[in-house]
């Protein structure tokens, strides 16, 4: 067991419209998580993965 059991146990047992998870490496600041999630809903888009380490992005 370790973080891909937990990460698929949280998807199979989810009861939420959105799932949404972040690794502590300081990437995305806790503080932008709702204005993140808002941009991710307004989209429309059924799946969104990033890699912020690659891809230098501001979210506005």
């Amino acid at each position: 067991m370790g973080k891909g059991h937990a990460l698929k146990y949280g998807f199979e047992h989810s009861e939420s419209e959105m799932i949404f998870f972040m690794d502590a490496d300081g990437d995305l600041h806790p503080g932008q998580t709702d204005r993140f999630l808002d941009v991710i809903s307004r989209s429309g888009a059924e799946d969104y993965a990033t890699r912020t380490k690659s891809l230098k992005f501001t979210i506005s």
